[in-house]
């Protein structure tokens, strides 16, 4: 599950991380779906056109790349 997602993101962090530098980026196969300020934000607007676990919601930043899975509770719509 977001093998792809995740892969694109590391595959392209650098590029990313100085483009979205902090933001929370919602990827869906290799594309990048949009970049928002913090994470409620980020999860509403995408949950508007797209369901809950069909993309990856990763914030750009440099160092470490812990992945954190977030569970859809509180985000239904």
């Amino acid at each position: 599950m977001f093998e792809k997602e995740y892969e694109f993101y590391k595959k392209n962090k650098e590029e990313l991380v100085k483009k979205y530098t902090n933001k929370y980026i919602i990827i869906k196969d290799d594309k990048i779906l949009g970049a928002y300020g913090d994470i409620e934000s980020a999860m509403n607007e995408t949950l508007k056109e797209h369901k809950a676990g069909t993309f990856l919601l990763k914030q750009a930043i440099a160092g470490d790349d812990t992945v954190i899975f977030r569970s859809r509770v509180g985000y239904a719509h």
